[in-house]
C-alpha cells in the first residue's frame, strides 16, 4: 500500500519541529563542569601522582597538589566494574565536585575509587571531599 506524501508523516504532530537543542543553553552551561575545572592531560595526571600528597576517604583516594584553582581529575579502573557502573561513578564524583567548587581549596585532584566500594552516594563522595578540605588545611604550608 502507498501512502501519499501529503499524508506520509500524519503520525507526527503539527506542531512538532526539528530544534537543535529542547534546553536553552544558559541553563546547561549552568549545570556541567566546565573544562577549566578537569585536569585533561595524562602528564598532569602523573605529575599529580608523583608529588605524593594523597588523601585515604570512606570510598576515595585523592591525589592532590596545589593549584590556582580547583581541578578535577577522575580514574577509574576497568576492575571496578562494567562500564555503566564507572560512568555513574564519574557522574556522581563530578556533580560532587561542581556542587562544592564554591567550598574547595584550590587544589588539583586526582579522584579514584577504593577497592572493593560497591555501595557509593553522593553524600558519602561529597563527604570525602570535604574531608579531602580539611586535611588540606591542617597540613603545614610549607609542606604542601
Amino acid at each position: 500500500m502507498r501512502i501519499s506524501q501529503k499524508n506520509g508523516n500524519s503520525q507526527r504532530p503539527e506542531s512538532a519541529e526539528c530544534t537543535p537543542s529542547h534546553r536553552p543553553q544558559e541553563a546547561n552551561s549552568r549545570l556541567r563542569l566546565l573544562k577549566s575545572s578537569r585536569i585533561l592531560k595524562r602528564q598532569r595526571f602523573k605529575e599529580i601522582g608523583s608529588a605524593r600528597n594523597r588523601y585515604f576517604g570512606k570510598i576515595l583516594t585523592i591525589d592532590f597538589c596545589p593549584s590556582a584553582r580547583a581541578k578535577l581529575g577522575i580514574t577509574v579502573v576497568r576492575q571496578f566494574g562494567c562500564a555503566v557502573i564507572r560512568n555513574r561513578f564519574k557522574r556522581l564524583v563530578r556533580e560532587a565536585f561542581r556542587l562544592n567548587l564554591s567550598c574547595l581549596e584550590p587544589l588539583e585532584m586526582v579522584v579514584m575509587p577504593k577497592k572493593g566500594v560497591s555501595n557509593y552516594s553522593l553524600e558519602q563522595i561529597t563527604q570525602d571531599l570535604m574531608g579531602l578540605q580539611h586535611d588540606a588545611q591542617s597540613r603545614p604550608k610549607a609542606s604542601r
